[in-house]
């Protein structure tokens, strides 16, 4: 699948192909959305994702795999080597889609980056920088068949929304603190006195000589060995 993931950029400003822009690791991407995202439901497999077209189309094989939906947006992506502003399809994930969910895109500016422990699969977090006037706003440019070739299918239509529910998002609360328990439970007790000292350690050695005894089979039943002692006669 053709991407910019890890692009060979251009080094001059002259015409070049709209491809697929996966929100890269690393430094953040800086983009300017042009208009709105459009959906679609994918699968995956080893050669990677595939356009899910529904049940009634998918192979059973297919769809039997769990459902990803990803979005297709036209931005403009900020150049920092040549300071230009340069146009492709940004790939929406389910996450990044949860930001951006129900906003009048065109015209902001947004500061994308992976959040995690560096792997390609780390989820897409945005951050809202700016929205410009509309006059200062590239124009749009139509991105169906820029999808249709990345996923090698002109059957390919938009339609699909994110499966996922909306997160809940709920802000902390004032109130008062919790009252904590009165009764704790007292600390390990510790000797107090000499005496006490000396009447647990004669406890020990009570102890200790009595299961000492039962090991070595002296009862008043058994003998050594633990073999039975024979009873006395009348």
């Amino acid at each position: 699948m053709t991407s910019a993931r890890n692009p060979s950029q251009p080094s001059s400003a002259g015409p070049r192909a709209v491809r697929i822009l996966p929100v890269p690791l690393g430094d953040a991407l800086v983009v300017c959305f042009l208009a709105g995202y459009r959906g679609i439901l994918t699968h995956y497999n080893r050669s990677g994702p595939l356009y899910c077209p529904g049940p009634d189309k998918c192979p059973q094989s297919t769809h039997r795999s769990r459902v990803i939906f990803k979005g297709y947006a036209p931005v403009a992506w900020w150049r920092k080597d040549l300071r230009l502003w340069q146009p492709d399809v940004l790939e929406v994930t389910e996450r990044l889609e949860e930001q951006i969910r129900g906003r009048e895109l065109r015209g902001e500016v947004w500061s994308l980056s992976r959040q995690g422990d560096g792997s390609k699969n780390d989820a897409v977090v945005g951050e809202f920088c700016q929205r410009f006037p509309a006059e200062k706003v590239a124009p749009c440019f139509e991105i169906l068949s820029v999808v249709q070739r990345c996923y090698h299918c002109p059957d390919l239509r938009f339609g699909a929304t994110n499966p996922l529910p909306a997160p809940v998002v709920l802000p902390m609360v004032e109130g008062e603190a919790p009252a904590l328990p009165l009764d704790r439970p007292p600390p390990a007790s510790v000797p107090a006195s000499q005496e006490e000292i000396d009447a647990l350690r004669a406890k020990m050695r009570r102890t200790f000589g009595l299961n000492r005894n039962r090991d070595q089979g002296d009862s008043p039943t058994h003998g050594k060995n633990g073999q039975a002692k024979p009873l006395p006669s009348e």
